[in-house]
């Protein structure tokens, strides 16, 4: 795959372009399983405001700390 095709040439992009990138690249679309995480960070979230960031990072970290409890519950049962 041609690397300007991957989804990794985000970075390379302006933070201007990375949500159109984002939504219309097809390799950063079959990276998306059951949460579209990559347009939540690049269209949603705000970078730029670090009260917007920390909102969004612990939002992650929340439903990261769910997803390995569930886990953890479903191995002990």
């Amino acid at each position: 795959m041609n690397t300007a095709t991957t989804c990794s040439a985000i970075h390379d992009l302006p933070e201007s372009q990375r949500c159109r990138f984002v939504l219309t690249n097809p390799d950063c679309l079959t990276n998306m399983n059951l949460i579209n995480y990559l347009s939540w960070h690049y269209c949603k979230v705000d970078v730029r405001s670090s009260f917007n960031a920390f909102w969004s990072g612990l939002g992650m970290t929340l439903v990261l700390i769910y997803v390995f409890w569930m886990m953890q519950l479903a191995v002990h049962h």
